[in-house]
């Protein structure tokens, strides 16, 4: 009779691990390489990591569509900087200015609007205090990276989900006994 009583909990908490690690698994990027048509890693060169609050910026790279549409972004909260066309190599070249009233840590984000590949993340201080001399990012095409971690979240909401069947287990037995 008492194991009869400790199955129906002993499954919901396997239950509920099985469930928290099923969520705690990551997705798998794709392992393709980026088909650029170009034969070469999409690189990326931007003039400064930290840039003025609307200031000139500038950045250009390869490995795009020929002949394709490349877009220029800052993402935290989205501002479109440009759309250029990529010449017959795959190369590009973006010239603007920032937002005026944008500052701090942002990811300037370039996309092959031909394929929808992203070709580059680079991490921008926008009105930095260092001067930085431009950065280089090469590959892209992978998964971003966002949200919050799982796989930690998970593992505390098991801990206390065994905790707490464990709790009433002990509570029913010292109910039984007295």
């Amino acid at each position: 009779m008492q194991s009869r009583r400790l199955i129906a909990p002993l499954l919901a908490v396997v239950g509920m691990v099985v469930a928290a690690l099923a969520f705690a698994a990551g997705a798998q990027a794709d392992p393709t390489p980026y088909p650029s048509g170009t034969g070469t890693a999409p690189s990326t060169t931007v003039s400064s990591t930290t840039p003025g609050v609307g200031g000139d910026f500038s950045a250009g790279g390869t490995g795009a569509t020929p002949n394709g549409t490349v877009s220029g972004d800052l993402h935290t909260a989205v501002y479109h900087l440009a759309t250029v066309k990529a010449d017959s190599s795959g190369h590009w070249a973006i010239s603007t200015k920032l937002p005026d009233g944008v500052s701090g840590n942002h990811t300037f984000v370039v996309t092959d609007l031909t394929t929808g590949k992203t070709l580059a993340s680079i991490a921008l201080n926008i009105g930095g205090t260092t001067s930085g001399t431009g950065g280089v990012s090469s590959g892209g095409g992978g998964l971003a990276i966002t949200g919050v971690a799982i796989v930690g979240l998970g593992t505390i909401g098991v801990a206390l989900l065994v905790g707490g069947g464990l709790m009433l287990m002990a509570g029913r037995r010292r109910r039984v006994s007295a």
